[in-house]
């Protein structure tokens, strides 16, 4: 049984994640829920950054209910494509579309024209517990569990004038954006993120280090897209 405060989260934590190798092949479904404990079951998941033309990033704090790293700072939107969508399993693109279905439904904004402003830049592996145990009643009474990120994660540059009507500063203070899983966006540069960088998760942790500071810091750095998901950094 759930602990209070994971319930509002109970739908989506039985979602089927899509489980795969080392290599990236699929080899399964799981729930999210136990896809991130038991030590962490590897599956697919995305990371979408949105960027501006001033080489700012959209942050998102993490809501305090969040079962995983919650009141973090993190990249734009995160989250998996799902088992239960065929067409999520479809590589790049699956994973593009899976993005664009999670973002409106985080942040309460759309990706406009993904086919020209969404772009896969990096696919790594890494794992990471978050900080903070679940709670969980079993017959026994109450069981901390530690909740476990070991994913394969796509890395999805999303390139966004913040002047256009969708993200200026107002919307993104007045944005529809989903309580239970976002307190707060905010427009940050390098170095107002380095400031903050014990707030920020793992994950965007290794994707900042290793490649958007060393981009925007060097504009001979091109990054290209990614095509071939078989092509993996492994960081574990």
């Amino acid at each position: 049984m759930l602990s209070p405060q994971f319930k509002v989260h109970a739908d989506s934590a039985t979602d089927d994640v899509i489980l795969v190798d080392e290599e990236n092949n699929i080899i399964g479904k799981a729930p999210k829920f136990t896809a991130h404990t038991r030590g962490g079951l590897l599956h697919r998941a995305f990371s979408v950054v949105t960027i501006d033309s001033q080489n700012r990033i959209l942050l998102q704090r993490r809501a305090s209910i969040k079962a995983s790293f919650p009141n973090m700072l993190s990249n734009t939107c995160c989250s998996h494509p799902l088992a239960s969508i065929p067409s999520d399993a479809e590589g790049i693109a699956g994973v593009k579309r899976a993005a664009c279905r999670r973002y409106q439904f985080e942040l309460g904004l759309p990706i406009q024209h993904p086919e020209d402003t969404l772009s896969c830049v990096w696919i790594f592996r890494y794992k990471a517990t978050s900080p903070v145990a679940l709670s969980i009643q079993t017959l026994d009474g109450e069981e901390k569990v530690d909740l476990c990120e070991h994913e394969i994660d796509y890395v999805l540059l999303h390139v966004a004038d913040s002047t256009q009507v969708a993200l200026t500063n107002d919307v993104i203070k007045s944005a529809a954006y989903n309580k239970d899983e976002v307190s707060e966006l905010l427009w940050a540069n390098m170095v107002e993120i380095r400031a903050r960088w014990e707030e920020i998760t793992p994950w965007f942790r290794i994707l900042f280090d290793r490649v958007l500071e060393p981009w925007l810091l060097d504009p001979s750095i091109c990054l290209t897209k990614v095509e071939d998901d078989s092509v993996i950094i492994n960081l574990v």
